[in-house]
């Protein structure tokens, strides 16, 4: 991945077609599309930049490790199988 900066923001650009995501749980990187960057406008990217840092200021990485640990452990509740869905659609609404 190549590392640039957009909006005062590094970011990592991929030529794979992937969603803009976060990556890393001690050191979080902003990952995004190359046709992403050349297709949409500023104001678009400024709103999915915005979206991502959400995610790293409010520590989800660290809830989503922790969930999935706790999956691991207890993988035979399928209570917690069935809970994945709700956490990561609620986890996307609070940066929304």
């Amino acid at each position: 991945m190549e590392r640039r900066i957009l909006e005062d923001t590094s970011i990592y650009v991929t030529k794979m077609p992937v969603t803009p995501s976060t990556i890393g749980l001690f050191r979080p990187k902003i990952v995004m599309p190359e046709t992403m960057l050349k297709e949409y406008d500023r104001k678009e990217l400024q709103t999915i930049l915005l979206h991502e840092k959400t995610h790293i200021q409010l520590g989800h990485l660290l809830f989503y490790f922790l969930w999935d640990i706790l999956r691991a452990l207890l993988w035979l509740n399928p209570l917690l199988a069935i809970g994945t869905k709700f956490f990561r659609e609620d986890m996307e609404e609070v940066c929304d």
